[in-house]
């Protein structure tokens, strides 16, 4: 499964204002892409880029058109983090291994048109979406780039605050215990670690972490946790160095928690109902 399932290929995170959330995230130091748009949908979206995985901005801008389930997310949950891509190399023998288990939709092409200085370009995908329960706890799908060249550029990899790449995401779940045979079916009893309300699934170079509210509460003290589960909550980033990342934001008025370990953690905001989190790369 590990050659299918080969990474988490990007984070979403859901934002009411694509203009709005961009001038947030740019304030904290991330580079952005120019503005994509959903070929036959009513979203669109600006990426942050690092080398081998990114962080999509995902707004509704046609509410007409197919969004989906984006506006019932931002409408219970308002913006943050919606959920994640799995990066596969074939979607059809992803998706030929899954649906055997019972687990995935056919493939679908989607594209987006990107904005560039010499033109539009449609950049294409293959998705594989999970049937209901597919992935326990987590929203996800599974993608294959069909035109890995287009959504990548030397210019919208480099970030003032020195973030380098996507370390995993922390999903809060009722209880981590009951998703261990999902999710060893998956990816194998080796890219498990469990542990007192927690449940780590390496996936490829990334974590994806399934913790408990107790869990959550004792590793970022002092902030609001929600109760409703599951519910996507932090976003964890490598940086080159964390003191020039921690110089950065604090020159720049932003507070941070004060937290145990090796990392720096942005609180929720209003317009980023999420976590950010920042670990040495």
């Amino acid at each position: 499964m590990n050659e299918l399932i080969t990474a988490i290929d990007h984070a979403i995170v859901g934002v009411e204002n694509l203009d709005a959330a961009r001038a947030d995230w740019t304030a904290l130091g991330f580079t952005l892409t120019p503005r994509g748009r959903h070929v036959g949908w009513g979203t669109a979206n600006h990426g942050i880029m690092f080398p081998n995985d990114y962080v999509t901005l995902l707004a509704i801008v046609d509410p007409g058109q197919f969004v989906n389930n984006l506006d019932s997310f931002l409408e219970q949950r308002g913006p943050g983090l919606l959920g994640i891509a799995l990066n596969t190399p074939d979607a059809a023998a992803a998706h030929g291994l899954l649906s055997g288990l019972g687990l995935t939709e056919a493939p679908r092409p989607l594209s987006r048109f990107i904005d560039l200085p010499n033109g539009t370009a449609e950049a294409r995908f293959h998705n594989v979406l999970f049937k209901a329960g597919g992935l326990p706890g987590v929203n996800a799908y599974i993608i294959e780039h069909l035109t890995p060249e287009l959504i990548r550029s030397p210019d919208w990899i480099t970030h003032p605050n020195g973030a380098i790449g996507l370390e995993g995401v922390s999903v809060m779940v009722e209880e981590p215990r009951d998703l261990i045979e999902t999710y060893q079916t998956l990816f194998g009893r080796p890219a498990l670690e469990t542990g007192h309300g927690r449940l780590d699934v390496t996936i490829g170079s990334h974590i994806l972490r399934l913790l408990s509210r107790d869990r959550l509460v004792h590793r970022y003290p002092g902030l609001e946790i929600p109760h409703e589960t599951p519910h996507a909550l932090v976003l964890t980033l490598r940086c080159a160095d964390l003191l020039t990342t921690r110089k950065f934001l604090t020159d720049r008025g932003y507070a941070l928690v004060p937290v145990q370990g090796l990392r720096l953690v942005l609180p929720p905001t209003a317009q980023r109902r999420m976590i950010i989190e920042f670990v040495p790369g």
